[in-house]
């Protein structure tokens, strides 16, 4: 059954959305790796203890490194500023608490709790926590 079947209202005729989708799926060949597994990392925010590096910032928490892929919390005080790097990987930067200025290549974007922002590999990028702590998930995908 398609992802998207579900969606559908019972005996709803299949639309063009559905059916374009149901063959992106077929098409994408997915398959489940048999040598993952799922696994629950952490089951809230709150679990993350308060493990400092420096005045307010906290160590970044590694929730999944799997190869070509991980995933990160990151927490910041008020003010605390991270200067401009950039890394090998395509990085998705969601803030999960409080709200961040975050700079990426020319582009400053300020993003509050719940704002996504996706920065192609080798972006140059920087970011300050504004208003209170800010927590941040921080995904990186190889190519």
């Amino acid at each position: 059954m398609s992802a998207n079947a579900g969606f559908r209202k019972t005996g709803e005729e299949k639309n063009a959305h559905d059916t374009a989708c149901e063959n992106a799926e077929r098409n994408a060949g997915v398959e489940a790796d048999p040598n993952d597994s799922p696994e629950l990392v952490l089951t809230g925010l709150a679990d993350m203890g308060e493990n400092t590096v420096a005045p307010g910032m906290r160590v970044p928490i590694p929730l999944i490194s799997r190869p070509g892929f991980g995933m990160r919390v990151m927490q910041f005080g008020e003010g605390v500023h991270i200067p401009i790097h950039k890394t090998g990987k395509r990085v998705i930067v969601q803030v999960a608490e409080g709200s961040i200025e975050l700079t990426g290549g020319t582009n400053t974007w300020t993003l509050k709790q719940g704002g996504i922002a996706y920065l192609p590999k080798g972006t140059d990028h920087a970011f300050r926590s504004l208003e209170g702590r800010a927590r941040l998930i921080v995904t990186m995908i190889d190519d």
